[in-house]
């Protein structure tokens, strides 16, 4: 768990010793500890990072030439920002078995390409939340939760280090903006009594300003539902990532702590799928603009491997 003060480091949910899974076990970031490496491992055709010329820096401590800083070799405490370095990747998990049971597989396969900055948005009740604990000691692990189920997910044990609110539908499109910061607000504050981080996953209209949301809710971060941008093309998933991070940059709020959804499975009547390239193709165009999260939604058909094989490809994230 960490500490929601603003003004002290947030710190771990338990002492490291109690993330170490076996005797003498070394825990290197983004890889299993206590399994030896699957023989299944995939790992593809990684390539250095190299500029674009459309590339654009928002903010001049931050610019876009460094998707994947080497991690530590130790588990350490995370703050409650949401992409501490480099490009953090937020990797949702179902709560149904068999969706999660592939999960389990994929990501066994992509272990190399995991960070300890990664995040786990799992789905109370996911059958494999305790076997994405052992094989990844050092990522930390929210809930996503409907307001119906946010009483639920406060339930949940010290293994939880955030909850996120999924916040759609038509009670939120339904009613003004003061009331989507009325309701966060108070969720927000519900998190941070239990010394867990907060976030919201919005999908709403237009005329809602992401940033003042974020900004009066009191919420740790936000992870905008802007898919649809990602099918009609990168430029487009791009451009409406660089407008949300300039919104947020004209407000106070900083840029890593506001990430951006691709779904490359969700619901079979849903018509903001896309594949593993243009996945991958969204993400490189979005960090050339500032995006510096990317939440994958859907993660239960076979696309997490060639989706990180792609971003090898493309110089964002390479296995190691």
């Amino acid at each position: 768990m960490r500490n929601g003060s603003a003004a002290q480091p947030m710190q771990p949910l338990f002492p490291m010793n109690l993330r170490l899974l076996g005797a003498g076990c070394l825990l290197v970031l983004g890889s299993a500890c206590g399994d030896a490496a699957d023989a299944d491992e995939e790992v593809g055709t990684d390539a250095a990072f190299l500029s674009a010329a459309d590339d654009e820096t928002l903010d001049a401590a931050d610019p876009p030439n460094n998707p994947d800083p080497p991690e530590r070799t130790a588990c350490k405490a995370r703050g409650k920002t949401l992409s501490p370095e480099g490009m953090t990747f937020v990797i949702h998990i179902s709560r149904k078995a068999d969706k999660a049971a592939k999960e389990l597989d994929h990501l066994k396969k992509v272990r190399g390409y995991i960070r300890a900055r990664d995040i786990f948005m799992i789905e109370k009740g996911s059958p494999i939340d305790g076997k994405l604990h052992e094989l990844f000691p050092c990522n930390s692990f929210h809930f996503i939760a409907y307001p119906d189920e946010f009483d639920d997910a406060m339930k949940s044990g010290d293994l939880v280090d955030g909850i996120s609110i999924d916040w759609e539908g038509s009670q939120v499109d339904g009613n003004s903006q003061a009331f989507s910061v009325d309701k966060l607000s108070m969720y927000a504050k519900k998190i941070h009594a239990k010394n867990r981080v907060a976030g919201f996953v919005p999908a709403w209209k237009p005329r809602f300003v992401d940033a003042q949301v974020k900004k009066a809710s009191n919420m740790d971060y936000e992870l905008a539902q802007i898919q649809p941008a990602c099918v009609n093309s990168p430029h487009a998933f791009a451009s409406r990532a660089k407008d949300l991070l300039k919104e947020s940059k004209a407000h106070g709020e900083g840029l890593r702590d506001l990430g951006f959804e691709i779904s490359m499975d969700s619901f079979a009547v849903a018509d903001n799928h896309v594949d593993a390239q243009r996945g991958a193709a969204c993400t490189r165009a979005a960090y050339g603009k500032g995006a510096r999260a990317i939440y994958i939604y859907g993660n239960g058909s076979d696309h997490l491997a060639p989706y990180f094989k792609e971003l090898g490809k493309l110089g964002i994230r390479a296995a190691r």
